[in-house]
């Protein structure tokens, strides 16, 4: 018989245990439903006040890394609107990017992420931004800036 009451009462601890951890885990999902925590970027390349010709592409490399998950990113390339900004033709077009791409898979939190951007041979010479945004499931921003220059 005392053998049995010692079996038992194993189990019901066992079975504590299991329930124990079980809560745990539920409270940690309600804490992810609740992300507010915006995504982080990390640019490795271009470099602040990267120089690059018209007529050729460079390559951005980053990663890109959230609390939870990973949705999607964003890029801009823009005119750096300012009056130190001037270029040598104006009546060339500014260069004006503006791209998004969903992440393939959501359930990551971080994913290392490179793309190509080409310069138009006719774009306006002089500094233009390039800002990086990333996005989580729940709708996050998290951005990242750089001031590019494009010459001959």
């Amino acid at each position: 018989m005392q053998y049995k009451t010692k079996t038992t009462f194993t189990l019901y601890s066992f079975a504590l245990v299991i329930c124990l951890l079980f809560t745990i885990c539920l409270s940690n999902c309600k804490k992810i439903d609740n992300d507010t925590q915006p995504p982080k970027i990390i640019m490795y390349q271009p470099s602040d006040s990267a120089k690059y010709s018209l007529g050729n592409d460079f390559l951005v490399v980053t990663t890109m890394q959230d609390f939870v998950s990973l949705a999607s990113y964003r890029y801009r390339v823009f005119w750096k609107d300012d009056s130190t900004n001037v270029s040598p033709n104006p009546s060339d077009t500014p260069l004006n990017i503006d791209k998004s791409e969903k992440i393939q898979d959501v359930n990551y939190h971080i994913a290392n992420i490179s793309f190509r951007i080409t310069i138009p041979i006719n774009a306006r010479k002089g500094f233009y931004n390039l800002d990086v945004y990333c996005y989580d499931k729940a709708g996050n921003e998290g951005k990242n800036h750089v001031l590019i220059e494009f010459k001959d």
